[in-house]
């Protein structure tokens, strides 16, 4: 089993595809710019040029499509899982604080 089937296990929740910009503001207040894999209701994955330490914690800026306009969302989130992937870094995010209205929005989009 890759490790992608593993992560895929240990989900909560479905995730759809979601390729869209995606902003991390760290700790010192950096930011870093990278893009969205995809997005669930409990987390989201993302490409960024920085290694990340499990467990960081990190806010996300980024939007979700939906049938009127663009929907900009932020969440509160830390740092699952990080792997050197195709010259970049993919890093799996929990959301640890996350509004209903976002989280509806999410699930919309994953039924979709």
């Amino acid at each position: 089993m890759s490790s992608d089937e593993l992560m895929m296990e240990k989900r909560q929740s479905i995730r759809t595809v979601l390729r869209t910009s995606l902003v991390m503001t760290i700790r010192d207040g950096n930011r870093i710019s990278g893009e969205s894999v995809d997005i669930g209701e409990g987390g989201c994955c993302g490409r960024f040029v920085r290694q990340m330490q499990l467990g960081e914690k990190v806010h996300l800026t980024t939007t979700l499509p939906t049938l009127h306009a663009p929907l900009r969302v932020e969440f509160d989130a830390v740092v699952a899982w990080c792997i050197l992937s195709q010259g970049s870094y993919k890093i799996g995010f929990k959301f640890v604080l996350i509004g209903e209205s976002q989280k509806s929005a999410i699930r919309r989009l994953c039924t979709m």
